[in-house]
């Protein structure tokens, strides 16, 4: 292998470099063609620099990006020749500042921008010039590049030859080093394209130790030569500037990146150990599954501190649903970066989808499908709340109620009722929120807090319905409990009537088909000493539990799966069920804590799993 490189370093010195050029674009696109990983990764890592292209505008980044490579590659083996080439024509932006770097105890630190190799080669003709080289796992390109780089007076050091870099900057070589690698074992982090990466601090180390000042320098092409531009340096003196310098640093190198991403390989995995993380939320736009969506993005965030979130809200057809279902069934690790199936099913809808993301999340069957192909194609984490559609299995992390029967997967966990966690902040500007819409509110006087649903099927006894809340007016105003009560946009309108006729002189009566606000139902659970909800709606009764001591009651017939999850909770002492004839007797009990009633608390069980899955 070493004698072919050597044989086509000297075929393509011969070739004139503008045709050579043409070919190692030719190559970078067969490249990118092949190397459907790489492409994959690059495409992701381009999606997170420019969140505001399309998707074929961020494709286009990738393809050139590969014909650079392509060159670069060309241009190594061109080494001979071009750093000829580069003595006549390279551009240097800054001569003044080129000079001051080849006179100094200089660090200059880059990036994988342009032809690297070529441009280093040509420093190392120009001064006396050291880089730091990661060793290649081809060991016959290894030497042959060692060779290249010696042959122009360039220096190399191995990352762990520590022996011998330190003599070559004892000796004043000028050090060359990059700054787009990541550091496995680095405890130190600094923010690049937002993101909280681990980052190398060789450059900072060294810069303090031997009093040296960082050239920030990127090398970018113009036409067939090269444009050289280095930036001021930077003093470091002390290892508390690491984070400052680090910023700047990485500030530098992000505004070039902005300008001229052709330039780059994009291909790395540095943003892959981000300390932050993007969670990528799609909402069906129920109300419902937002909200415990939402809850577990917040979960994950609470756990590393930066972290983005973003709402998507989609409405699939029945015949994208169909085909998505299907293409979930064929669907696996190898559909990274591919797409096509979801241009062709999503149409303009992927460009709303088409995110950088480290985990997405949605709730319900509808989106389930959807959210696991698309994780494979960004190669993200899979997270669902509620029972998907088809494959427990192929999600990172399957989120469901004790009360559906299914059996136990490593990536299942259980909880009671829905998901839903509060923030303090949250509750306590619900609860002001809330008292502002209020009448006067009695602090003496017990607060009773009452959500009322709607019918699940049509085998419920309207009269019934009705006799419940007759006897709960009656008897809040003989003893004195302040009503807070607000409907669902599916309470039947007969219901809505009557609470409009009957209650109307209560503390709040809330219709939510007529008007509602967001922070009602966290208000009212905050506020109140005790919440009755309706057995239809699993949601609320889950949250008005997990932060207040909540009764049910049933105003209308209620589904096997409704059903079982209050006897679950009923038996485990979360809840009791109140009927017309025990309102009072339990409601006064459980006021006066004679009754004790345990709180919903799934936030531990899902923070268990979730610390597993990062």
């Amino acid at each position: 292998m070493y004698q072919l490189f050597k044989i086509l370093s000297k075929f393509f010195s011969i070739l004139p470099r503008s045709f050579s050029l043409q070919i190692g674009k030719q190559l970078g696109w067969v490249f990118y063609l092949l190397s459907s990983k790489k492409k994959a990764q690059a495409l992701k890592n381009v999606r997170l620099v420019f969140p505001e292209k399309s998707f074929s505008e961020v494709l286009n980044i990738v393809k050139e990006s590969f014909k650079n490579f392509g060159m670069s590659l060309i241009e190594t083996l061109r080494v001979p020749k071009d750093v000829e080439f580069l003595k006549k024509d390279l551009i240097i932006e800054d001569k003044d500042l080129f000079n001051s770097l080849k006179s100094e105890d200089s660090i200059l630190c880059g990036i994988h921008s342009g032809s690297w190799e070529a441009v280093n080669s040509y420093l190392g003709s120009q001064f006396n010039y050291v880089i730091i080289a990661k060793r290649q796992k081809l060991t016959s390109w290894d030497r042959f590049l060692n060779e290249l780089r010696k042959s122009f007076g360039l220096k190399v050091v191995y990352e762990d030859d520590l022996r011998s870099l330190m003599d070559f900057l004892k000796k004043g070589y000028v050090l060359g080093v990059v700054f787009d690698h990541g550091s496995r074992d680095s405890q130190f982090y600094s923010s690049f394209f937002g993101k909280v990466l681990p980052t190398p601090t060789g450059a900072l180390k060294l810069a303090c130790k031997f009093k040296r000042k960082i050239f920030p320098g990127v090398a970018k092409r113009e036409g067939l030569s090269f444009r050289l531009e280095i930036s001021k340096p930077l003093e470091v003196e002390k290892k508390e500037d690491f984070p400052q310098k680090a910023e700047i640093l990485n500030d530098y190198f992000e505004n070039f990146l902005k300008k001229h991403p052709f330039e780059y390989l994009w291909w790395y995995k540095r943003f892959k150990r981000a300390k932050n993380l993007n969670i990528l939320v799609l909402s069906d736009g129920k109300p419902g599954h937002t909200k415990q969506s939402l809850s577990l993005a917040k979960l994950i965030a609470e756990k590393r501190k930066g972290s983005f979130i973003e709402v998507v809200k989609l409405k699939l057809s029945k015949f994208q649903r169909f085909w998505l279902d299907i293409i979930f069934l064929f669907s696996c690790p190898e559909c990274f970066g591919c797409f096509k199936c979801l241009r062709i099913i999503l149409g303009k809808d992927l460009e709303r989808v088409f995110k950088y993301a480290d985990v997405i999340i949605s709730c319900g069957a509808s989106l389930s499908s959807l959210n696991r192909i698309l994780a494979y194609n960004l190669s993200c984490k899979s997270f669902i709340i509620q029972k998907p559609c088809l494959g427990l299995k192929k999600f990172d992390l399957v989120v469901l109620p004790s009360h559906d029967r299914v059996k136990n997967f490593k990536n299942i966990v259980k909880i009671k009722g829905s998901l839903s966690f509060f923030q303090k902040e949250e509750v306590k500007d619900s609860r002001e929120k809330l008292k502002s819409i209020c009448s006067p509110i009695k602090e003496d006087l017990p607060k009773i807090g009452v959500f009322i649903g709607g019918p699940l099927n049509k085998n419920f006894d309207k009269n019934l319905s009705l006799e419940f809340l007759k006897v709960l007016k009656e008897k809040s105003f003989k003893n004195n409990w302040q009503l807070f009560v607000t409907t669902s946009r599916r309470t039947p309108y007969f219901l809505e009537e009557f609470l409009e006729k009957e209650f109307k002189d209560i503390n709040l009566l809330i219709i939510a088909n007529k008007k509602n606000y967001p922070f009602v139902s966290l208000g009212i659970i905050s506020l109140c000493d005790l919440i009755l909800v309706s057995s239809d709606s699993v949601s609320m009764i889950t949250e008005a539990s997990s932060l207040k001591p909540t009764l049910v009651f049933s105003l209308f017939g209620v589904k096997d799966k409704q059903r079982r999850f209050v006897e679950d909770i009923s038996s485990q002492g979360y809840t009791q069920v109140i009927t017309k004839e025990n309102l009072e007797e339990t409601l006064k009990e459980v006021l006066a804590k004679n009754i004790s009633l345990k709180n919903i608390d799934n936030k531990e069980r899902v923070e268990k799993i979730i610390s597993s899955k990062f």
